[in-house]
């Protein structure tokens, strides 16, 4: 079906159609191999009137092709594709976001979408291989991936699946992988290559950990601990630079809410260090990336949910800064960014039953406060984000 459905919209593909697009179907189609990768241009098969626009690709060279007609056959249009198949990693998403899994109350399994370029409700295109909540979100060029989670207590309800979807077409997740700890509420940061979960709630429940663990990308694999937060950290919101993960509030289990915001390196395996503090106590927000500043928005700030939208620069350590509100107060909610907004979906909003589906959405371009401007499918809390 996966095969299918990309070449489908390769055929469909027209002037219309993004050139992010156009490089995401390309991509996906050698990954896919659908019918479009060869050991070099002289095997490719006999063309005929029907392969009029389809792409190829030749192996011994990194060619990609375009049958262009019964005279000309198949002609070069790259030399070296590697680049045009390969897209350069941006964190930022400029087409959708994406809400998968949650709770309401228990574990959900549902992926939504929704559109940046027009404000709007989600639509329910997919679901996780297990209904949970709590789960870390990352975005590669081409897929999804949502890490952990679960829905505690019992301990046996703390998840180590690293699930992934692809994001050329709507369908289910697979299970690719598994966390080397089980770990719930963990700060997400993703670099062009790595997924990455910091601290988290780890079994026996409310115990944290102060690990950091990544997995790779580019392949079905497994996590690794790779190095340490500052402090144990349950509920700390993520950000991403070009160069670094970023750790933001957060509790030890106790529970001791903190201001801490750490910062560790994409480059080499280390540990964090403590770079900054948020403009107050809080955890359970939703992390934000523009290219140049790391946001965190909503959160619980004891005894009540927030609405505050803090921001600091990639470029020079500091403390974060008050620069907005969300419309409304919440926590528990999970962060998308576009190329232009950060985004708070869903969360929990005054007692602890009630849950949310609202789609806030705040500027990167000028501080302010954030607006409603959809809803997901169902109300939930907890969700993963990932964007494309």
């Amino acid at each position: 079906m996966t095969e299918i459905a990309i070449q489908a919209k390769i055929n469909n593909a027209d002037s219309d159609t993004s050139m992010s697009e156009l490089l995401k179907l390309l991509y996906s189609a050698k990954e896919y191999s659908v019918n479009s990768v060869y050991d070099s241009a002289s095997v490719m098969p006999t063309a005929d009137s029907a392969n009029i626009g389809r792409i190829a690709f030749a192996e011994n060279n990194n060619g990609m092709y375009v049958f262009v007609g019964i005279d000309s056959g198949w002609q070069l249009i790259d030399s070296d594709a590697s680049d045009v198949i390969t897209p350069s990693f941006v964190f930022q998403g400029s087409s959708y976001g994406y809400a998968s899994g949650g709770g309401n109350p228990t574990g959900n399994n549902t992926v939504d979408k929704y559109p940046f370029a027009s404000d709007g409700n989600a639509t329910d295109v997919g679901d996780l291989t297990d209904g949970r909540r709590y789960g870390a979100g990352h975005s590669s060029s081409t897929h999804a991936y949502t890490a952990g989670g679960g829905y505690s207590p019992p301990a046996a309800n703390f998840k180590n699946i690293i699930d992934r979807y692809p994001f050329s077409t709507d369908e289910n997740a697979t299970d690719v992988g598994d966390l080397f700890v089980a770990t719930q509420i963990s700060a997400a940061a993703t670099s062009s290559t790595d997924g990455y979960l910091a601290g988290g709630g780890t079994t026996p429940f409310p115990a944290g950990t102060n690990i950091i663990q990544k997995y790779p990308l580019t392949a079905s694999s497994s996590s690794t601990d790779t190095a340490d937060l500052t402090r144990t950290a349950t509920g700390a919101a993520g950000a991403t630079s070009s160069t670094d993960g970023y750790a933001m509030g957060g509790a030890d289990p106790g529970p001791t809410v903190t201001t801490v915001v750490d910062k560790f390196p994409f480059a080499s395996d280390a540990n964090s260090a403590d770079v900054g503090d948020t403009t107050v106590a809080r955890q359970l927000g939703a992390g934000g990336s523009s290219t140049t500043h790391g946001y965190l928005a909503g959160g619980y700030i004891a005894p009540a949910w927030s609405n505050v939208i803090d921001k600091f620069p990639f470029a020079s350590d500091g403390n974060l800064t008050d620069v907005g509100n969300l419309s409304q107060n919440k926590g528990w909610v999970s962060g998308v960014s576009s190329t232009t907004s950060g985004y708070a979906n869903g969360g929990i909003r005054g007692p602890i039953t009630t849950y949310t589906a609202d789609l806030d959405k705040y500027s990167f371009a000028s501080d302010g406060n954030g607006t409603d401007v959809g809803n997901l499918t169902l109300a939930r809390f907890a969700a993963a984000g990932q964007q494309v």
